[in-house]
C-alpha cells in the first residue's frame, strides 16, 4: 500500500554531484521524479565545453521551481525562470545551466516512452 507524501523544497535532502544535487521523490518500474537544482558552474565560465546530456527511453518533463537559467537542447538556447516548464524527448542532448550565482531549482518527472 502506497502512502501520500507532502514535502516543501525546502526541507528536501539533496545528493550532491559535482554541480548538481538531486533528490528523488518518487520511483517505480515505468516513472521517476524528484528535485534537481544546478549550480553555477565556474568550469563553464572560464570557457569549459557543454556536455549534453541524454535519456535514452525516457521522456522527461522539468518545472522550475527556483531560480534562473538555460536549457541547452541541441544549438537552440531558452531561458527558464519560475514557472516553466520544459518537455524533453528520448535521445534528444539537453544541458542546463544556473544563471550566474543562481541556484536553478526543478521539479522533475521522467517516464519511459514506450
Amino acid at each position: 500500500m502506497r502512502r501520500e507524501r507532502v514535502l516543501r523544497i525546502d526541507q528536501i535532502k539533496f545528493d550532491t554531484r559535482g554541480e548538481v544535487r538531486v533528490s528523488e521523490v518518487f520511483t517505480s518500474k515505468s516513472v521517476m521524479a524528484g528535485v534537481i537544482e544546478f549550480r553555477d558552474d565556474s568550469r563553464r565560465k572560464n570557457g569549459g565545453s557543454r556536455k549534453l546530456i541524454t535519456h535514452e527511453g525516457n521522456q522527461v518533463v522539468c518545472f522550475v521551481v527556483r531560480g534562473e537559467g538555460r536549457l541547452y537542447v541541441g544549438r537552440k538556447r531558452y531561458r527558464l525562470n519560475k514557472g516553466i516548464v520544459a518537455i524533453i524527448p528520448p535521445k534528444v542532448g539537453h544541458d542546463f545551466v544556473a544563471d550566474k550565482g543562481q541556484k536553478l531549482v526543478m521539479f522533475y518527472v521522467s517516464t519511459r516512452a514506450d
